[in-house]
């Protein structure tokens, strides 16, 4: 997968450098042209004559033939960056990997200003060799050298990822991320950079990473709905629940038609807890999805919990929920634990009888042990108005 995002610099230049390189008809196996130096002719024109016979062997795949063609331009012009690179490529072809890479580091010896050079070298270092300190130390040289080339970054952050100990374990994990971060800074426009940044950084199994790059990445596009739920889900995910809570803030008031970004928001607040801000999110829930069964069953046991003492308003919700949905257990029960809070204990038994006949073994179980104590409390009320009962008619 890595792979693909490698710019392939030494392959695709010595490619293309084949395919201009001069003029000249296909040849055959059965014809060698040959040019002696001719003092009669221009060293320039016998060296593009050259090139030209040189690509004429390439393009027939008849290596030697283009290996003495190069040659022969060298011989003339020893500096002619053509020669040595396809120079390069036809011992390659024939296998010769020794030669080629001695051109290579020719190439890179009489050329150090040439970035590409540096990037070629790099490719075949890594892909032939299997020598990444090697490939990383030349593409820092062309980062060097030209340090606004997203590619080289891109490059030297394959290199590092490939970069393996004996046991298999990637040691440049680190290089790799900050080249393709680089790399992502200079062409924000490829979009492979960010995904391989986060294959990185999620093998890098390091939270603090992951919350820096995703924090870094939202600070760039703040309002971008996909980031702000990757943010808030980790957070969520590392239960800082105050912390998620922010950001599935930010997130819902971006994406003001999810409903399940409201469902979360209200339940994380729970977990902080923090029933005010959960009972408003169920609120704005509800307001946004006025048919969300579970959402109106959830709003009226906060709203008849002890801590907000809405019980008649908890009523009222759950009495919605009971409307789209008569066979929810939950529901028949947070309308008698709000009529319980009341002191309505007759009314609340009735309510958790209901529930106790439906189908759902959680919320029929609670029921039942809900009627045991609305018994229980019904008993206790009897027993006080005896005695304010019998005080009365005694003065005592």
């Amino acid at each position: 997968m890595m792979a693909s995002v490698r710019s392939m610099r030494g392959t695709l230049l010595i490619f293309s450098i084949v395919a201009i390189a001069g003029f000249g008809c296909q040849a055959t196996n059965d014809e060698v042209i040959e040019f002696e130096r001719d003092v009669t002719v221009d060293d320039n024109e016998q060296v593009s004559r050259l090139l030209g016979t040189g690509k004429s062997y390439l393009d027939s795949d008849l290596y030697l033939q283009a290996e003495e063609a190069y040659r022969k331009v060298l011989r003339i012009d020893e500096n002619n960056k053509t020669a040595i690179q396809n120079l390069s490529y036809t011992y390659r072809k024939q296998g010769r990997l020794d030669d080629a890479m001695a051109m290579d580091h020719k190439y890179v010896a009489k050329f150090p200003d040439d970035p590409n050079g540096h990037a070629r070298l790099a490719a075949v270092e890594a892909e032939e060799m299997m020598d990444f300190d090697g490939a990383i130390g030349h593409m820092d040289a062309a980062i060097a050298i030209n340090p606004d080339d997203a590619t080289y970054y891109a490059d030297r952050g394959f290199y590092a990822y490939s970069k393996q100990d004996d046991s298999g374990a990637r040691t440049a994990l680190p290089l790799a991320l900050e080249s393709y971060r680089k790399a992502e800074e200079l062409d924000p426009e490829n979009e492979d950079y960010g995904k391989y940044i986060n294959k990185i950084i999620a093998e890098m199994d390091d939270p603090d990473m992951i919350a820096k790059n995703s924090l870094e990445e939202l600070e760039e596009d703040p309002e971008n709905p996909r980031l702000l739920r990757k943010v808030a889900k980790m957070y969520q995910d590392q239960e800082d629940w105050s912390s998620a809570a922010s950001y599935y803030e930010r997130l819902s008031a971006v994406d003001t038609g999810n409903a399940g970004v409201l469902q979360n928001l209200a339940l994380i607040y729970l977990q902080i807890p923090d029933t005010t801000n959960a009972v408003r999110s169920y609120d704005r829930l509800v307001a946004l999805d006025p048919t969300n069964v579970n959402g109106l069953v959830r709003l009226a046991e906060l709203q008849a919990s002890r801590s907000q003492r809405n019980y008649r308003d908890g009523i009222t919700t759950v009495k919605k929920a009971i409307d789209l949905d008569p066979e929810n257990a939950r529901a028949w029960s947070a309308w008698g634990k709000a009529l319980e809070y009341l002191e309505q204990y007759e009314e609340a038994r009735a309510k958790f009888v209901k529930a106790s006949t439906l189908n759902d073994p959680v919320w029929s179980s609670y029921a039942q042990q809900e009627i045991a104590r609305q018994d229980q409390l019904i008993e206790r009320r009897e027993k006080l108005k005896e005695k304010a009962q019998y005080e009365a008619n005694t003065g005592n």
